[in-house]
């Protein structure tokens, strides 16, 4: 298998034909190169931290069934709108907009007041249960959302997105701030929002419209769960193509906090859990897991150079925040093993990062962990990168000549 880069370009992270950019994401080009390969027309394919569902994109235009799995919702709504057919898409329109009641009252603690005033708020709400009314009768709603009602939202997720980002955004691209006080809340008429929903929606569409050449929407599954526990039967997955969280700190729930304000969850309630729970969270969790012979030597030499690093905050949170993510990356690669087939393969891309001046080799440690749960190595390619983690200068006095590298393993089962 002859492998290419998998990293966005710049234009892909920015803009580019993808419907909702994702910095976190991987090429189309890249997915293309691997799927092509899969020879079984009822091969099943699996993206477990399946992000904007790009694995799962390419998978359907190739006519290949697959599941995509995230613990994020906003991720989950996000792949669904990616399908809606071409047929649908000709009978949408933004007509509803003029039949919402945008005064109806909101919550107290409604997530949207972080940005924006009360009036502004009421508007954004009452546009949002305006799309997902049809089900609120659902307990696990997000599981029943249609393709088009995912695309509305889609819609929806980058108005509010950007507005916020362009009062709100910080140094560090994947923070996003909130309001100190009312003064500083975006006011925003019913005209401005519906406007801006307008433009938003016909820049999706014709995207989308660019992209519409799926074979079909039922072949393709998404799922809101954890690795920890994939909702996927054992020994059903033929091929594995996917990235996980990186060990980078970076909070992927921060970065899609306005998202999440959309899907109402409560600062601490829902998207406290939410944090608390993806993988590579900031937060630590007050259970905290010894390090453990099958995670591999190279993942414990690593642990014990940052529990013994003369830097503030290294042997308590920096060092029980390391744990944590290699903790959880164990339980899911046993996962992922769980339910793919004898026989197959598992392709996972990862990029290094480095605690102080201390290389985390993160290809290799996922790689001792795998063969210790009973994977085979079979190849390990290394792409040269500029990494997000050099957004913090102070970084730079520790090494100033940090190499970053993505790498794709290729393992089987």
């Amino acid at each position: 298998m002859n492998l290419i880069n998998a990293k966005l370009n710049s234009y892909e992270q920015v803009e580019g034909t993808n419907l909702y950019p994702y910095y976190a994401g991987f090429s189309k080009k890249f997915v293309e190169n691997i799927l092509e390969n899969i020879t079984d027309p009822n091969a099943i394919v699996l993206d477990p931290w399946a992000g904007t569902g790009i694995t799962n994109l390419v998978a359907n235009s190739l006519g290949l069934q697959s599941l995509g799995v995230d613990i994020n919702p906003v991720m989950t709504i996000i792949s669904k709108a990616t399908l809606v057919s071409e047929k649908n898409l000709q009978q949408v329109n933004c007509d509803f907009l003029s039949f919402i009641d945008y005064e109806k009252d909101i919550e107290n603690d409604d997530p949207l007041k972080q940005w924006f005033t009360e009036p502004t708020s009421k508007i954004l709400r009452n546009i949002e249960k305006y799309i997902t009314s049809p089900y609120k009768i659902y307990q696990d709603q997000f599981a029943y959302y249609s393709e088009t009602t995912c695309f509305f939202l889609l819609v929806l997720f980058s108005v509010t997105k950007k507005t916020v980002k362009e009062k709100f955004s910080s140094s560090n691209p994947t923070w996003i701030k909130i309001a100190k006080n009312e003064e500083e809340k975006l006011s925003l008429s019913k005209e401005d929002v519906c406007n801006l929903f307008k433009n938003e929606f016909l820049k999706c569409l014709n995207k989308q419209k660019q992209n519409s050449h799926f074979v079909s929407a039922v072949k393709t599954n998404f799922y809101t769960a954890s690795t920890i526990d994939l909702p996927i039967l054992d020994n059903t997955v033929d091929f594995i193509l996917t990235s996980p969280p990186y060990c980078t700190r970076i909070d992927y729930a921060v970065s899609m906090k306005p998202e999440l304000a959309i899907l109402n969850f409560k600062t601490n309630k829902e998207f406290k859990h939410l944090r608390k729970s993806i993988i590579g969270t900031t937060t630590v969790n007050k259970e905290i897991f010894e390090p453990k012979s099958e995670w591999g030597k190279s993942c414990l030499d690593f642990l014990n150079k940052v529990k013994h690093h003369e830097s503030r905050a290294s042997s308590t949170y920096y060092y029980k925040n390391h744990i944590q993510y290699f903790n959880s990356m164990f339980l899911s690669l046993a996962e992922i093993y769980r339910v793919l087939k004898s026989g197959s393969t598992f392709i996972l891309v990862v990029q290094n990062s480095y605690y102080k001046e201390y290389l985390n080799d993160i290809a290799n440690h996922l790689t001792e962990m795998s063969l210790n749960i009973g994977f085979k190595s079979i190849k390990r390619t290394d792409f040269p990168i500029k990494s997000i983690s050099s957004i913090n200068k102070r970084s730079l006095k520790y090494s100033p000549l940090k190499e970053n590298f993505e790498s794709i393993l290729i393992l089987n089962k």
